[in-house]
């Protein structure tokens, strides 16, 4: 589980983007008391939906 301060800095993003996320509702997270963390998991599949594949070095030397 993950703070709001280390979601925002794994995903290199402001931490009002990720309260706004939250708010929202477009981020999943778990209240512990006050707390609020984000699972390891859902910020894993975020960086995993927006990793944009390499290309081939036969189609960089075209």
């Amino acid at each position: 589980m993950l703070t709001v301060a280390e979601t925002a800095a794994v995903l290199g993003l402001a931490e009002k983007t990720i309260r706004n996320w939250l708010y929202l509702r477009r981020l999943p997270s778990v209240r512990v008391g006050r707390a609020v963390r984000v699972p390891f998991v859902v910020v894993a599949q975020l960086l995993d939906e927006g990793a944009v594949p390499a290309l081939p070095e036969r189609a960089l030397a075209q």
